[in-house]
């Protein structure tokens, strides 16, 4: 919603595209999950991984 209580779906579009980790992310926690389930582990916290070449955490 914009700052008169309307509905605003392309800036909530953008606000929830750019808030979501890109697809390569996801699955590499949940392959880092899948991994430690394997070895009778759970990861249990959030965990944060940083893109090397932009800086950008996701979580």
């Amino acid at each position: 919603m914009n700052v008169e209580g309307y509905q605003d779906p392309t800036a909530e579009q953008a606000v929830r595209g750019a808030s979501k980790a890109p697809e390569q992310v996801s699955e590499l926690i949940r392959t880092f999950k899948a991994v430690a389930a394997l070895a009778g582990y759970e990861i249990t916290n959030r965990i944060y991984l940083k893109d090397q070449k932009t800086g950008r955490t996701y979580r």
